[in-house]
């Protein structure tokens, strides 16, 4: 073996651990956990823990369940660990990605998340043992849409509150000035005075409710 032939080889080998290097840093930065066909976490790494707000001891030989988080569909709905995108992955052998989830944590907080589930580990018979799954933290940006929306459906409100009022002042107008106009012909001791007066004052406290409802839905 000539030297030139070892220098190579040795090339080759420091290239190799160069390689591995890089791909353990990247992986290091990109929040990921792997997910056995079973559902329970095999590994999660710092990045994973600071996008999930989870730690490695809490949720690693468990499953997300047993750690006391729930995951929720795009829609808010719970999701069974057989429907979870990482367990789909296993399962069925395919990468599953741009799916949006959320993590209930054990304290009630919500992290919304896009992942990408790939298999990592097979069986000599190719059977799919786990998948590695990488997520983007979206919680930032369901919330500003989750805010959109929520003034959308304020505005809306608005809308329908100012027209209600708008039509009931007109109805309570109009039977204040029809009983305004009745109490002219009528003197204080007449039997339809204090009803008439009653009506009055009752039109007039619907016109306070009226004025609160507006400022309301402003």
């Amino acid at each position: 073996m000539n030297a030139e032939h070892v220098k190579t080889i040795e090339e080759q080998a420091q290239e190799l651990l160069l390689f591995k290097d890089k791909s353990r840093k990247l992986f290091e930065n990109i929040p990921a956990i792997i997910v056995t066909r079973s559902g329970r976490i095999t590994h999660v790494n710092k990045a994973a823990e600071a996008s999930l707000g989870i730690a490695a001891e809490a949720v690693v030989n468990r499953t997300l369940a047993q750690a006391g988080c729930r995951v929720l569909d795009e829609s808010g709905r719970r999701l069974p660990t057989r429907e979870q995108p990482w367990i789909q992955s296993t399962r069925q052998n395919r990468t599953v990605s741009n799916t949006v989830t959320a993590m209930i944590l054990p304290g009630g907080a919500c992290r919304w998340q896009q992942s990408v589930s790939t298999p990592f580990q097979t069986s000599e018979s190719g059977k799919v043992l786990s998948c590695i799954t990488t997520f983007t933290d979206i919680t930032r940006v369901n919330q500003s849409h989750a805010y959109l929306i929520q003034s959308h459906k304020m505005e809306a409100i608005r809308a329908l509150v100012g027209g209600i009022t708008h039509d009931f002042n007109n109805i309570l107008t109009s039977i204040r000035s029809a009983a305004q106009l009745v109490l002219l012909d009528c003197t204080q001791g007449h039997p339809a005075f204090e009803p008439l007066k009653d009506i009055e004052n009752e039109t007039l406290r619907g016109a306070e409710m009226i004025r609160q409802l507006l400022l309301f839905s402003k």
